[in-house]
């Protein structure tokens, strides 16, 4: 698998940050012909040296910043159900609609309004950080 357009494409119109040439910075615009992505600091670089900073789907069930320092747990905060405990605790109808499969959270499940929901908050739908081709927000200092 390789970071391709489709991938990021998605986060554009948010303010997203990546990581140009090992430098991090905000993604600013995407040449989709010449497959060129544009940083504010950075310039420009070609799509295989650029990687975003994303979170992990599993951070669906842990406290984070959602915006604007409005901290929140993802699934709570569109499901209204409080968790307790794992998404294996949780009704099915929850578990339904977060795509889980034999408790772990599958993008591929997932209903097209939470997806729009995730790209909005950075969660990586698409496994680019199990691919290395995302940086998991979690691991940055």
């Amino acid at each position: 698998m390789k970071l391709e357009l489709h991938h990021i494409t998605p986060y554009a119109d948010k303010a997203v940050f990546g990581t140009f040439n090992g430098v991090r910075d905000i993604l600013t615009d995407i040449d989709f012909v010449n497959g060129i992505v544009s940083s504010l600091n950075n310039g420009s670089v070609e799509l295989e040296n650029f990687k975003l900073e994303l979170r992990p789907l599993s951070d669906l069930t842990k406290e984070i910043n959602l915006h604007d320092d409005f901290f929140a747990i993802p699934i709570e905060n569109m499901t209204g159900y409080k968790l307790e405990g794992n998404i294996n605790d949780a009704p099915t109808t929850v578990q339904h609609l977060y795509g889980c499969s034999k408790g772990k959270i599958e993008a591929k499940f997932l209903d097209y309004w939470v997806i729009v929901q995730l790209l909005e908050w950075h969660f990586d739908i698409h496994k680019l950080i199990e691919n290395n081709l995302a940086i998991d927000i979690n691991t940055l200092k």
